[in-house]
């Protein structure tokens, strides 16, 4: 045997409908808040990494200032700096050793061909 029971369909008035709106419309409001907030966080997070959001040395953030190498004018001068009398003294040194060295073999072959 069956029983059949019919639902009992009760439709909402307008006031109750307009009042659902309401609470919809105010729902929506505060989502659309919370996106545009979670929006601006996750541009702040979308930027390149820099030293202060991770590990990467401050030497290596991009728009870091660059160093300025010197304020000095060039110059028409040589690099290398002052002659000192030690670097005179080792200086001399070798280019004895090396004229002795000539010497040397000059004497050797002079010495050789007789």
């Amino acid at each position: 045997m069956e029983v059949c029971i019919k639902q009992l369909v009760v439709q909402p008035t307008i006031e109750e409908l307009l009042l659902i709106i309401k609470n919809q419309q105010v729902i929506i409001e505060r989502l659309e808040a919370r996106v545009i907030m979670l929006e601006q966080e996750l541009s702040y997070y979308r930027n390149r990494k820099n030293s202060n959001n991770s590990h990467v040395p401050p030497s290596k953030d991009e728009n870091r200032p660059l160093k300025n190498q010197s304020l000095r004018e060039k110059s028409d001068k040589k690099p290398g700096g002052k002659l000192t009398s030690n670097k005179l003294i080792t200086l001399k040194l070798w280019y004895l050793c090396k004229l002795i060295a000539a010497c040397n073999s000059w004497i050797s072959i002079r010495f050789a061909e007789r």
